[in-house]
């Protein structure tokens, strides 16, 4: 199953099916990829106004870690299912390794937002503020399965 390639229908009917993967850890990755994607068009729609803040690159970065973040979310669909079929070591560790991966992609996100903050058109504001709640979101999801895996 190749996430990237899903509709968002698909991607939900896929986690909505009594499976163990695609879930949580995917969910929240694709969280992480939506709050990178609203960050990147407040900060790109903002570059039309605000000269020389840097909001071209930012908006650039930020459509980066929603690749990254997507990719994430197959990785993690990956490991979780290794890890349920085989129950190996290594495959818990793929799955510690891709969530701090992840978690350091957020931490990134993070701090493009509040760099830039206030040089968003306030028009972009609201984007902002979902980009800052879907990366919370996708931080206690991730921090909670991390805990699962011991």
């Amino acid at each position: 199953m190749d996430l990237g390639d899903q509709t968002l229908k698909a991607f939900l009917d896929a986690i909505s099916r009594p499976k163990p993967a695609p879930g949580t850890g995917a969910a929240g990755d694709v969280a992480l990829a939506l709050a990178a994607a609203c960050a990147a068009k407040a900060f790109a729609i903002s570059a039309r106004h605000v000269e020389g803040a840097g909001l071209e690159d930012a908006a650039e970065q930020a459509r980066g870690i929603a690749d990254l973040a997507l990719a994430g979310a197959q990785w993690d669909v990956e490991d979780f299912t290794a890890l349920i079929k085989t129950h190996e070591a290594s495959a818990g560790g793929a799955l510690r390794r891709d969530g701090q991966a992840m978690l350091e992609l957020a931490a990134r996100l993070r701090t493009l937002i509040r760099t830039h903050h206030g040089e968003v058109s306030p028009a972009m504001a609201g984007d902002l503020t979902a980009a800052e709640a879907l990366a919370v979101a996708f931080g206690t999801i991730e921090r909670r399965n991390l805990r699962e895996l011991g």
